[in-house]
């Protein structure tokens, strides 16, 4: 096969956190350790008008200047008119590259970044005539963007029918489609007619829920208090006024508990009065965003994690937590109910707050169950080691 490199594009990346972050990060380095480069393309999140180039852990990262996306300043909206000046800067770092993999994180605007700059590197190619070069477009499909269109404040059928466009378009320029699992590759598959383009690849876990957890040092008192755990972004489609309801029915019951918040997000400060309307605010904390390591220990220590978003693809912090061998308590909807068998290795509730209140209240006071799911869950998240999914990959470019 040669050399490969990996171009990644992404609307989001550090300091941005959430999952696709995460996930790039873990399949970079991924890459890395099997002779893979990577080149990272994503918003610069500084006021800057030209491109600037990064480097993280051996991994180059080209910020293309951007504006605050307005319904959402979290986000950015990169400039779609520098892409020759984004040629030009990587044309010669990729140019002794025998196949150069398009790997398209987002369907928007880097999506059109993106493709544009495929087009001017496969029109340089072809004048040189280099018929050694391959070059693969593949998009990741990490979002059911229909759950996020409340940012946007206009009809939802126009918003629909955008987003059916656009996704059509996103696939029928794409090579392949890299899916989490079954559920999604079935979703869209049916949706657009993908037939053939579809595999299933799992993002891969950060390599660090791989290694032993190392409590020997900087161990805070918090680590050891009993606490129920949410790890994620704070925002509407994450059902987390549901979650509020839950740990206020456990609290009546039982108030030695606590709720740990980890994330942030637009919905904050709605959930901090929402909280303090329950009568729960003193035990519910919210701790922002934290660092890997230290969200490990979060979820070594905890009581359980909890997780009530019913719009994910994978739904990557409940295999991190899986990894640290935490109870998990989730809706039993797709996709947790394809990886979770409940009172196995988890727990599977219905919608119903007391229901689901009262489920946690009877697994964490039963240390016999909680030790057999302990057990049973750690043989489980191998499926997601960061070597899988670069495998597939590689096994993909080499059938080519």
């Amino acid at each position: 096969m040669g050399k490969i490199v990996v171009l990644h594009f992404s609307d989001c990346f550090y300091p941005r956190i959430n999952g696709v972050t995460v996930a790039i990060e873990s399949i970079s380095f991924a890459l890395k350790n099997k002779d893979i480069d990577s080149i990272i393309l994503a918003p610069s999140y500084e006021d800057v008008e030209t491109i600037k180039i990064e480097e993280l852990q051996g991994m180059d990262i080209i910020r293309i200047p951007s504006k605050r996306f307005i319904f959402n300043p979290e986000d950015r909206f990169m400039s779609p008119f520098l892409v020759d000046e984004i040629y030009n800067e990587i044309s010669n770092k990729i140019s002794n590259y025998s196949t150069v993999v398009f790997l398209f994180h987002n369907i928007m605007n880097s999506f059109v970044i993106g493709y544009f700059l495929y087009k001017k590197l496969k029109n340089s190619i072809n004048l040189k005539k280099s018929t050694n070069s391959k070059i693969i477009k593949i998009g990741y499909y990490h979002t059911f963007w229909e759950y996020y269109l409340h940012y946007i404040p206009l009809p939802k059928f126009l918003l629909l029918k955008t987003l059916d466009l656009v996704e059509g378009i996103f696939f029928s320029k794409m090579d392949y489609i890299f899916v989490a699992n079954e559920y999604v590759g079935i979703k869209i598959s049916e949706r657009y007619g993908l037939n053939g383009k579809v595999l299933i690849n799992p993002l891969p876990l950060n390599k660090i829920f791989f290694d032993d957890c190392d409590v020997s040092q900087n161990l805070d008192h918090y680590l050891c208090k009993k606490y129920l755990l949410y790890v994620g972004r704070l925002g509407k489609e994450k059902n987390l006024y549901f979650l509020l309801d839950v740990f206020y029915e456990i609290s009546k019951k039982d108030d030695s508990i606590l709720l740990y918040i980890i994330g942030d997000g637009p919905e904050k400060k709605n959930l901090v009065y929402y909280s303090e309307k329950l009568g729960i605010k003193e035990r519910v904390v919210f701790w922002g965003y934290l660092n890997q390591e230290e969200i490990k220990k979060f979820y070594k220590f905890s009581t359980g994690v909890i997780f009530t978003s019913k719009t994910e693809t994978l739904g990557l912090v409940v295999l991190e937590a899986m990894a640290c061998q935490s109870v998990i308590f989730t809706l039993n909807t797709p996709p947790f109910n394809y990886y979770i068998r409940s009172g196995y290795n988890g727990f599977l509730i219905e919608e119903d707050k007391e229901r689901f209140a009262n489920k946690i209240l009877d697994v964490i006071h039963d240390q016999n169950l909680i030790k057999r799911v302990k057990e049973n869950v750690s043989s489980y998240f191998q499926t997601f080691h960061p070597d899988n999914f670069v495998n597939k990959m590689i096994s993909l470019i080499g059938g080519l």
